[in-house]
Order: C-alpha cells, then structure tokens, then sequence
C-alpha cells in the first residue's frame, strides 16, 4: 500500500493535480489535535489517506497506456522490496512484493495483447485482486465469551489492588494496570542497562521502594526482567500472580529480612 500510495502522489504531481493533491494534504490537518493523543502514524492512517493515495497509484500503475518507463520503474521497486525483505527476514513483506512484481511482470508482458481488449484493461486490477486474496489472512471475529474481569491483565489488576498497599510503587512497561489498581507506577525502561543479576535488580528495586513488578511477556523488555527474575525466585523474588496463559505476571519483592 505504501509503494502505491507513493506512486499515487507521483501520478497526481505527474498530471499537474495539484489542487487535488493540496486538498488531500491539507484535509487532515484539523487531525494536528489529536497528535497529542496519538502516535503519528496513527492520525494518516484514521483519515485513510494511504488508501485514497494508494487507489490513485493503483489506477496509475494498472494504466495499460502508461509510458514503459514508468512500468519499469515499478517492476524495479517492487524487485527492490523483495530483495529488501529477504536480506532483512520479512517474509510477511517478502510475499507480498514479490506477487506484487508478479502482477507487474505478467501486465507488461501481456501488455499489447491487453490494449487490444476493451475488457482486457481490467485484467491486471483482477490479477491485483487476486494477489489480495492469496494474502487475505482469516481474521476471526473477537470472542468475548469471557466474562469481564476475567482477562489476564485484569486478574493481575485484582491481584495487586488486594495484596498491595493503596499507592505502592510498582515496576511496568506501561501505566495502565498499576494505575487500574490504585498503585504508582514506575517505567521498566529506568531500569539501568547494566543491572546484570537477580541480587542487582532486587537492591535497585528496593531502593526506590518498588513493593512489586507487573510483567509481560509479549514485551522485550519485560522478558529481560522476567528472565533477573526467574534467577532469583525463592531468594530475591516471590511470584505473585501468574496467568493461565503465562503471559501476565506479578512478582513480589522479598522483605530484607527473609532473604536467606
């Protein structure tokens, strides 16, 4: 969709559009509000501007009586991002580029016997189509069979809001569950790089009074910390609360006393 959307705003600067271009450009603008809010690349992709961009840059790359240079500049791009995503191990992105620059090949290739079809100019958009539905991944509607509260964030939430003293400082990754049980949370990411032990994270976390640790595992730097921690389990650390999926934990700090 990127390559598209990119070639999209050549085929619209190409054909002297810039009216059209500056509309588009200028439409999400009142979304500078929400910036505060929101990640960047979040506010582009709410008001759909890759896909109208790339809906031109479709039209414009399946033209049939687009120059031959253009249909090589596009087959290159694409063979560039295969080549990318294979030296850099993407093979989502791999798949993708290189069915991409199938449909390129095969247009070019098929090209004059194409022009001579009125019918024959929607073939390469079908081929496209096509590429789509081989990617099409299955998508399952969510389950909320579970009951609420029942999550493995939420249970973690339960945990430390009954086993922790109200306003407890508390090592996360992000605030939302130390926040959701009335604790204060403290970023994972101040964790110095060169605690190396589970005896160095245990006096570190001790000297800022961080009673527990919520972690998970989905997150790189929770896995770190996971693994300092698993090290000392029974001497520096306690588990507090494991969920069934093992992905939401809690570990307790031990009191100074009941270390042996």
């Amino acid at each position: 969709m990127l390559l598209f959307s990119a070639w999209g705003i050549y085929a619209l600067v190409r054909r002297r559009a810039f009216v059209i271009l500056a509309i588009l450009f200028l439409w999400p603008l009142h979304a500078l509000i929400p910036l505060g809010f929101l990640a960047r690349h979040v506010v582009p992709q709410v008001y759909y501007l890759p896909m109208i961009l790339g809906a031109v840059g479709m039209a414009a790359a399946l033209d049939l009586d687009s120059p031959p240079k253009e249909k090589a500049a596009l087959l290159i791009a694409s063979l560039l991002c295969c080549i990318y995503s294979w030296a850099d191990h993407k093979p989502a992105f791999f798949s993708g580029s290189i069915l991409v620059a199938a449909v390129f090949g095969i247009s070019w290739i098929l090209r004059p016997r194409l022009q001579s079809s009125g019918s024959g100019r929607l073939a390469p958009l079908l081929f496209l189509l096509s590429v789509g539905l081989i990617l099409r991944e299955p998508y399952p509607f969510p389950d909320y069979s579970s009951p609420l509260g029942r999550s493995s964030v939420e249970l973690a939430v339960h945990y430390m809001e009954t086993s922790l003293p109200a306003r407890s400082n508390v090592l996360s990754t992000y605030p939302q569950p130390a926040v959701a049980s009335g604790m204060v949370n403290v970023s994972t990411r101040t964790v110095p790089k060169d605690v190396a032990g589970a005896r160095q994270l245990w006096v570190w976390l001790s000297a800022r009074d961080i009673r527990a640790a919520y972690v998970n595992a989905h997150y790189k730097v929770d896995k770190e910390i996971i693994s300092l921690m698993e090290s000392g389990l029974g001497q520096y650390f306690d588990i507090g609360f494991t969920s069934d999926d093992k992905i939401s934990r809690v570990y307790r700090l031990r009191e100074k006393a009941d270390i042996p």
